[in-house]
């Protein structure tokens, strides 16, 4: 696909970047390549793409943005809540801390969560772990956050962790 978008071969570190990125979903690739050459990210050089990532980081494209921002909106208002501490998390997140950080009772958290599975921005791995259905997903929604709000988030997350660490002897 980059091949054919390119119209010729991409070089190797930039496949793996992309990939790494996209999980080869076809609508994130041609998006992220978009976004990567009007940043400058790839440029042309001779007729040849090069691919100057030390300069240019990778980062969730408005077009991808603007479409979870979209989806997040049809979401119930405690879904809503929820998928950002998720994001907060990280792509792989446990049922019990997130209980925890959200103060929301089993059941009404195993609603939200079913609301987010049928929504496709998770995907159940156990009866404990979740994690987002794609990386540019977890992403765009944390984008969302204000940096304040990140801060805010990330260290009451940590001293949930902390607490629920000394609580249980276990790590989350």
């Amino acid at each position: 696909m980059m091949q054919h978008i390119l119209a010729q071969a991409a070089p190797v570190d930039m496949l793996d970047a992309v990939y790494a990125l996209t999980e080869g979903n076809p609508f994130f690739v041609e998006e992220i390549l978009k976004a990567l050459i009007s940043a400058g990210g790839i440029i042309l050089v001779d007729g040849t793409w090069q691919y100057v990532s030390r300069q240019v980081a990778l980062h969730v494209p408005r077009s991808i943005q603007e479409m979870i921002r979209q989806r997040i909106a049809l979401l119930s208002r405690s879904s809503q809540q929820v998928i950002k501490m998720a994001s907060v998390l990280g792509r792989r997140f446990t049922f019990t801390l997130l209980q925890t950080l959200t103060g929301l009772d089993e059941s009404a958290l195993l609603g939200v969560v079913k609301e987010l599975i049928a929504a496709q921005f998770v995907v159940q791995e156990s009866a404990e772990e979740f994690v987002f259905r794609h990386i540019l997903m977890r992403e765009a929604v944390y984008q969302e956050l204000l940096v304040r709000e990140r801060q805010r988030l990330h260290r009451t997350v940590a001293e949930t962790i902390e607490q629920l660490a000394t609580e249980t002897h276990t790590s989350y």
